[in-house]
């Protein structure tokens, strides 16, 4: 009888822990999502500055190839 009454008033209890654990669990999952997103995003920004640094420095070199000409 004193097991049953315990189970009636923890069964809500954990069923609100466990939805609980399972919102904190989406939010942490769509904030990795977030995150992958913009290290993908810093990535591909880092190549394309690379990139322009390296335009940049061969038309530089191209300019003082053309004034010692």
């Amino acid at each position: 009888m004193l097991k049953r009454l315990i189970l009636k008033w923890l069964a809500p209890e954990i069923a609100k822990a466990t939805q609980t654990n399972m919102r904190a669990l989406a939010a942490v999952t769509a904030a990795q999502v977030n995150i992958e997103y913009a290290q993908a995003r810093l990535n591909e920004a880092m190549r394309k500055a690379k990139q322009s640094q390296i335009f940049s420095e061969e038309a530089q070199r191209l300019m003082n190839e053309g004034e010692s000409k």
